[in-house]
């Protein structure tokens, strides 16, 4: 996904996007259900599994910039604060909750073959919505050579402070926490908390929980006059809840905190989505969602890589909490970086 999530941005900015999910669904479909039929035949090799699995990203490359991308071509403007607020709702509930307890329940009662065919069929479903949705516009349909897009498609995010800055910032805020978070909170919670699964899954379940209570809010109130400042302001709260739900001995604080995440990055995300499909010229949206994913979530396998040998050096409780505290540390570095607030301003 990673090594082809760029020209997967620049085709989204070269055809119809709706066309480009579509291929993306059937591929994907087609990849799951092999793995059944494989499953189910006795045949199946660890091999196949890693083969299709980068079949699979390959194609999320290409899903992922233009379903970020399709909004303002299926809705008016003043739509689309309420629609990336509507997509948070229903992302988290799938994510979180709905999709892991449904796999759970599935795998259990058909087993591994079974389930994989349902997940086929749901990208049946997907291919369905596609069919029936129309898209007013299109991409310009540009035919210069794809890299030389990609290229282009930089230049525009390079030449815009308030989303270069934006893009360095969460590569380094996801460098710094989303690693220690995600590998030491389970071993925090077992050995600060005194607790198990059940406590993580709450923790968890409260993040998602925040996050659509972020976006039914946003909805409601609107875009905030700073919307950059808002932003940035967010995702530093948020980033610093993480670190501090190193130091609670009590889940209920835990919880609380967890929250309180949910609902500062849900609602700096529906603000980011937001003023990319507002302010990126439509031609242009594909790649630089291709760019905002690549350069934000580079740096998390480095994240997964450190988080041990820091961990070991100085213990969980000081590293998640210095991961959260340099995350959003850098978040409000970014608040008053030179021009980043320039856009703003503007209007």
């Amino acid at each position: 996904m990673l090594l082809l999530l760029l020209v997967g941005g620049a085709i989204t900015d070269r055809f119809p996007r709706r066309i480009v999910m579509l291929a993306s669904d059937v591929i994907r479909g087609a990849a799951a259900a092999l793995l059944a039929v494989l499953a189910a035949t006795g045949a199946l090799e660890l091999w196949h599994v890693v083969v299709l699995a980068a079949v699979f990203g390959a194609a999320d490359a290409f899903f992922y910039p233009a379903y970020t991308s399709i909004l303002p071509e299926i809705l008016d403007t003043d739509l689309l604060l309420q629609a990336n607020a509507l997509e948070s709702v229903v992302r988290p509930l799938a994510l979180r909750m709905a999709g892991p307890a449904l796999g759970g329940f599935v795998v259990a009662r058909i087993g591994t073959a079974g389930a994989f065919a349902f997940d086929a069929l749901t990208f049946g479903v997907s291919v369905t919505a596609l069919l029936a949705m129309q898209a007013r516009g299109a991409p310009s349909g540009a035919r210069s050579g794809i890299f030389d897009e990609v290229r282009e498609g930089y230049r525009y995010a390079r030449a815009e402070p308030w989303i270069w800055v934006t893009l360095v910032v969460a590569a380094f805020s996801v460098l710094f926490a989303v690693g220690p978070f995600d590998v030491l909170m389970p071993l925090i919670v077992r050995d600060r908390l005194r607790a198990g699964a059940d406590a993580y899954g709450a923790i968890i379940a409260a993040s998602g929980a925040g996050g659509i209570l972020a976006a039914l809010v946003v909805s409601q109130l609107g875009n905030p006059r700073r919307r950059i400042s808002a932003m940035f302001l967010a995702w530093g709260i948020g980033s610093l809840a993480f670190g501090a739900m190193a130091l609670p001995r009590h889940l209920a604080w835990a919880v609380l905190v967890a929250a309180l995440t949910g609902v500062a990055f849900e609602y700096g995300g529906v603000l980011w989505s937001t003023m990319l499909q507002e302010w990126v010229p439509g031609r242009l949206l594909g790649r630089v969602r291709s760019l905002d994913f690549l350069v934000s979530f580079g740096l998390m396998p480095v994240s997964y890589a450190l988080t041990g040998p820091v961990a070991t050096a100085v213990g969980h409780t000081l590293t998640l909490a210095l991961g959260g505290a340099l995350s959003g540390a850098v978040w409000f570095v970014g608040l008053f970086w030179p021009r980043v607030r320039e856009r703003e301003r503007r209007r």
